[in-house]
């Protein structure tokens, strides 16, 4: 049936800090977010029924740290490099409406992974076809590269009632890869951007589900905490005002391709 929902939320931060270690200050920002509700039946209720007339309180909470550490100094007419280190925790009480649990999910991402939005425990996509597809031609290869390796793909949940999660990068400007005297060649052929060299991680728990949905091997698997993690190299560059990424990365569980997209 209908549900009502109500909640309010709270912000705090950014905050900033700068701490002088290197020719190039420490930069570090955290922040947090918290929100608390509430939700319950709108249907048609009944004196029977004392779920209909029972709200059921929820509260969720993320905090969000980033540092920034430069692995050179500012002199010179090349960029600094940069070494950036995030991460974000995140927990929920009972009664977590889905699309907060998707929130939350989304908040702690792992670049490689399709993530799964039905069942609250990591999916294995079937295998079967990897041999058939073996003899086939360049072209389906590349294709089937690009799109992730759909086939033989595990698929975390992404509703989560808890999540911690980290990200280190390696960013370095285009112009770093230059030899003296080329740089208005690099500049003029790929223009200004940033190479990124990263690692992603998380350690999660799914929103529990209902018992009524899952088979009894699922509904053991319910609940149980699980890791993800992946490791590549992307691109980073501006095109008429439009931040543009291009990642390649492989995920623990083996999966690999190409994956583009906005920002930075």
């Amino acid at each position: 049936g209908a549900q009502c929902i109500t909640s309010t939320s709270m912000d705090a931060g950014p905050y900033h800090f700068s701490w002088k270690v290197l020719p190039r200050p420490l930069q570090s920002t955290i922040s947090a977010v918290a929100s608390a509700g509430a939700r319950w039946n709108a249907g048609n209720r009944n004196k029977e029924d004392s779920d209909a007339t029972s709200a059921f309180p929820y509260a969720t909470g993320t905090i969000t740290s980033q540092h920034t550490l430069p692995l050179n100094g500012a002199n010179g007419p090349s960029p600094p490099t940069d070494l950036t280190i995030r991460h974000i925790v995140s927990a929920a009480s009972r009664h977590l409406p889905r699309h907060e649990a998707i929130l939350l999910g989304l908040s702690s991402r792992i670049r490689g992974y399709r993530y799964n939005y039905q069942q609250p425990h990591m999916q294995h996509q079937p295998q079967n076809h990897q041999k058939q597809d073996g003899h086939k031609n360049l072209l389906q290869s590349l294709t089937r590269l690009v799109q992730g390796n759909i086939g033989d793909q595990v698929r975390p949940p992404i509703a989560l009632s808890r999540a911690i999660s980290g990200t280190i990068e390696l960013r370095i400007p285009f112009e770093r890869f230059a030899k003296e005297g080329s740089e208005g060649l690099l500049s003029s052929v790929i223009g200004r951007g940033t190479v990124v060299l990263f690692g992603d991680w998380c350690l999660s728990q799914a929103q529990p589900a209902s018992s009524a949905l899952l088979s009894e091997e699922e509904t053991s698997l319910d609940g149980m905490p699980f890791r993800h993690s992946s490791m590549g190299i992307g691109l980073r560059r501006v095109v008429q005002g439009i931040p543009l990424k291009v990642d390649a990365c492989i995920t623990e569980h083996g999966t690999k391709g190409f994956f583009f997209g906005m920002g930075v």
